[in-house]
């Protein structure tokens, strides 16, 4: 009995404990695959969640095997795909998965069929500017598509759909074509529809209407037509579907007739902002004195067309002779030109401007005594003697030096040499003068 016990203790030691189960010692590790588990009592059948991963992977049971994450090298359907997880998962065109390097151009087995509308212009299905604006753009006559659908035909088109011929289906009365020249496209002729038609047998005798035209008889004949005879065929209208050239329709003029303006019909265009600066092509090329300012065209190189340059229109204009001198708006200034202009003061110039006391800058020939606003108050010992600042010769002997009979006794003076300002001399005084001598005052006047 002991020993069966410890059998079946020791045969239940080998649990994964929920760990993800890996290939390996022949064990099949693949999705689904059996991990390495101990042998499993066949009379108990595994269930997930029993703690054992045995039949089980982290695809179908993760609280048995683990959960599942990128680059454990298990591909899990539903939960990992190439577009998720490349790293588990080998993708590819015909994978069944549209991912987002795929399209439906370029994998139409994973993402469906081209369709227009989709975003993606997929020549390889078809699709161009023609049949597909949606997905190509739209298509414009030059862009090497004849498209119906835009409205170009040979008549309108012919760098697209070729030269019209008779016998295409086109009518294409601006190339010439009508019943006569071209019953194909155009229809039968009869008496009256003012072509004198020599096919159809038609002269002066048979149709008069047409063949025995009199401009003015009220009827279009054949020669006639709107634009050399206006008076029997209405003249020439917009809008009556026919370019009449020879009355003066032309793409500019007559746009429903003629066709949309655009710089290289050879027709200069105004109204469709055509001119030599923005179409040089059917305008000729821009020249100073055409009546237009071009981009490259300004006040100072073409007044012609721009208008007379003048001081102030942010233009420096030398040959106008404007310069810091003449024109600091447009020139700026230029301190040391001798004029005071542009943001020149007499703080920042005094070469041009002069000094001002006051303006906060103490230049030029100011000085503590004549400008104590700029340059500070003036002070004894400075060397220069300041009236306005209270210095004198009785204040300030650095700067005034003395003055005898100032009042006041200073700097060399003394009661012999300033009596005025320093009293007279007395015998005593250390100073032997005033009549003194060493026999009336011995003590200033030692033998």
């Amino acid at each position: 009995m002991f020993v069966l016990l410890f059998l079946a203790v020791g045969a239940c030691s080998k649990t994964l404990d929920g760990d993800k189960f890996r290939s390996g010692g022949g064990i099949d590790g693949s999705p689904g695959g059996m991990a390495d588990n101990p042998p499993v009592d066949a009379a108990v059948e595994p269930r997930c969640g029993d703690g054992v991963c045995a039949g089980e992977s982290v695809c179908d049971c993760a609280a048995d095997c683990g959960t599942p994450t990128c680059g454990d090298a298990i591909c899990c359907p539903g939960l990992e795909n190439p577009g998720s997880c490349g790293e588990d998962c080998a993708g590819g065109c015909g994978d069944g998965l549209c991912v987002e390097t795929e399209n439906p151009c370029s994998c139409p087995d994973d993402c469906g069929a081209p369709t227009c509308g989709d975003g993606v212009c997929c020549t390889g299905a078809g699709e161009d500017r023609c049949n597909c604006a949606l997905d190509c753009g739209e298509s414009t006559c030059g862009d090497g598509l004849c498209c119906g659908a835009a409205g170009e035909d040979p008549c309108d088109c012919q760098v697209d759909c070729g030269a019209t011929t008779c016998g295409d289906d086109y009518c294409c009365a601006n190339r010439g074509e009508n019943k006569c020249s071209c019953s194909d496209d155009c229809g039968a002729g009869s008496c009256g529809d003012g072509l004198c038609c020599a096919a159809d047998d038609e002269n002066a005798g048979s149709c008069k209407r047409d063949c025995d035209p009199v401009c003015g008889d009220n009827v279009c004949s054949a020669g006639e037509d709107e634009c050399n005879c206006p008076q029997d065929c209405n003249g020439a209208v917009c809008g009556d579907g026919r370019c009449c050239r020879a009355g003066g329709e032309d793409r500019c003029s007559c746009p429903d007739d003629c066709g949309e303006s655009r710089c290289g019909d050879d027709v200069c265009c105004p109204g469709a902002g055509e001119n030599s600066c923005t179409c040089g092509r059917d305008c000729g090329a821009r020249t100073c004195g055409d009546g237009i300012c071009c981009p490259t065209e300004n006040s100072c190189n073409c007044p012609a067309d721009c208008g007379q340059n003048t001081c102030g229109d942010g233009r420096c204009c030398v040959r106008d002779d404007e310069s810091s001198k003449t024109c600091a708006a447009d020139c700026g200034s230029n301190c040391g030109d001798r004029v005071c202009n542009g943001n020149e003061t007499t703080a920042n110039c005094v070469a041009d401007c002069g000094t001002r006391c006051g303006d906060g800058a103490c230049n030029g020939s100011e000085t503590r005594c004549g400008c104590p606003a700029d340059c500070g108050a003036d002070n004894c010992g400075n060397g220069t003697c300041c009236a306005a600042a209270g210095e004198t010769t009785a204040t300030c002997v650095p700067d005034c030096g003395t003055s005898c009979g100032d009042g006041t006794c200073n700097g060399p003076e003394n009661a012999c040499s300033c009596a005025a300002d320093c009293g007279a001399t007395t015998c005593g005084d250390t100073l032997c003068c005033g009549g003194e001598d060493n026999t009336s005052c011995p003590a200033d006047c030692p033998p």
